[in-house]
């Protein structure tokens, strides 16, 4: 571990990151699945289902069954890899069924952990001459590391990796799949194919790539597909600016809810979805200012 990092609380957690609770602690209120031990009327009735039932849970309470089993699993499994490393077991348990924590040095002092390490650098000097088991049964092997004079090889992503990590961003996808869509409604409104149209299906095509590895929220997806269509619709519906005003709502909301993003992920930026709507407010406003001067404009035959 490096210093000034700490490890533990691998307690299990549910999606939407509410954990279970640690055994010996109350449960989350609201959470289903749970007894509800923070209403004193409810705690009643379930100890009174407990001595009705002869068990330890009121009936029909599949969740805190469902619940154990979880962290029964994965405190067995914490345990059997840290004895299997030689690590500290007990410790392992803990940090699922407890969510214990600890400092580097804390690790490293009750056997978490072997060593501390800074950099590279110090890392490679103090795993020299250490000993590691490869494999397991009949096929484990010791082998001594040596890497006191080992070269350091430095592997980055070449120019194709990086364009596709670039397109998997969510600010990237968001704006392909606009400018994507503008791209096409221009080239409908002129005859034959041009630059735009193709421009316009190659950037929807991209973002199309970034939103299938993203986590996508179809409600946000629908809403920004809803913002286009009004943005269509007032060309051809007289609503003095209530499908271009709806639109601009369901396109900043949409966009700020495309991307369901777990921890650890990144969402769709205010900052480029606020400049999208400034952008569209005007284009529409700038079309729909054409469409008033034709319209008021005095017939010169007939």
């Amino acid at each position: 571990m490096a210093p000034g990092t700490r490890i533990g609380a691998a307690h299990p957690v549910r999606i939407g990151g509410l954990p279970f609770s640690p055994p010996g602690q109350p449960d989350i209120p609201g959470i289903e699945g749970q007894s509800d031990r923070q209403d004193p009327s409810k705690a009643e009735e379930n100890e009174q289902g407990k001595e009705k039932s002869g068990r330890g849970e009121p009936p029909g309470s599949s969740g805190s069954a469902v619940e154990a089993k979880l962290v029964n699993d994965t405190v067995a499994w914490a345990k059997a890899l840290a004895q299997r490393h030689g690590r500290n077991a007990q410790w392992a348990a803990k940090a699922v069924s407890e969510s214990a924590t600890l400092t580097a040095e804390e690790a490293v002092a009750q056997g978490v952990v072997d060593l501390l390490a800074a950099d590279l650098d110090e890392l490679l000097e103090k795993l020299d001459g250490r000993q590691v088991t490869i494999g397991q049964g009949s096929a484990a092997a010791e082998r001594t590391l040596r890497t006191q004079d080992a070269v350091v090889r430095e592997v980055s992503m070449w120019w194709g990796e990086r364009v596709l990590a670039i397109l998997s961003q969510p600010n990237v996808a968001f704006l392909l799949l606009i400018f994507g869509f503008y791209g096409i409604l221009f080239e409908l409104h002129s005859p034959g194919w041009g630059v735009s149209g193709t421009l316009g299906l190659i950037c929807l095509l991209l973002s199309f790539f970034g939103l299938a590895v993203l986590p996508v929220d179809y409600l946000g997806l629908a809403l920004i597909l809803t913002a286009l269509g009004l943005f269509v619709a007032e060309a051809f519906v007289t609503s003095f600016g209530a499908l271009t005003v709806a639109g601009l709502v369901c396109l900043v909301l949409g966009g700020l809810m495309l991307v369901d993003s777990p921890a650890g992920f990144s969402r769709v930026s205010l900052a480029a979805v606020l400049p999208v709507a400034a952008a569209t407010a005007v284009i529409v406003v700038f079309l729909m200012a054409g469409v008033v001067r034709v319209h008021l404009r005095r017939a010169r035959t007939g």
